[in-house]
């Protein structure tokens, strides 16, 4: 009986240990939060890593095909995308199928960065409720900013530059 107890015990503590390690994976992250272990498929089946934006302010725009502002910045991220190279840029589909962006995308002629988070993982630990929504890393991958709703072209050079 003692045995049994002990087993019960020390599997109990393994299982605690483990929901601990597997939550501070998916811990919600914040301003002033170094972004790690983020990784999303594009729409090309290639998988994007965060980590491989070190070294450049990176901004992300997390986004709906159905949400009529997000369609109203679009103009406003591709000038930014096509004009300010001192910086990368991705539009996140926020719990979307991949057919539904690649038809925005098609729809909308547009050469952005499309990442699809489709189980909507990445927007959570973001903390990502609406759309559109803007996070701003610095070339550390340090959360610097968070804008919640419609951005510019020239709010996003202004952001951009102030912490570069």
């Amino acid at each position: 009986m003692k045995k049994n107890v002990w087993w019960f015990a020390t599997f109990m503590i393994i299982v605690m240990i483990a929901v601990l390690v597997v939550n501070k994976k998916q811990e919600k992250l914040h301003v002033g939060d170094i972004v790690e272990e983020v990784q999303l498929p594009t729409l090309d089946g290639q998988i994007w890593k965060v980590e491989e934006t070190r070294g450049k302010v990176t901004v992300l725009n997390f986004f709906a095909t159905w949400c009529e502002p997000c369609e109203e910045e679009l103009p406003e991220l591709e000038a930014f995308y096509k004009q300010y190279k001192q910086a990368n840029i991705f539009i996140i589909s926020k719990g979307e199928p991949k057919s539904w962006v690649q038809q925005f995308v098609h729809k909308h002629q547009t050469s952005l960065p499309f990442l699809l988070d489709v189980d909507e993982k990445i927007s959570k630990r973001f903390q990502i409720v609406g759309q559109p929504e803007t996070v701003i890393l610095d070339r550390h991958g340090v959360i610097r900013e968070k804008i919640v709703g419609p951005v510019t072209k020239e709010t996003l050079i202004e952001k951009v530059e102030a912490i570069q």
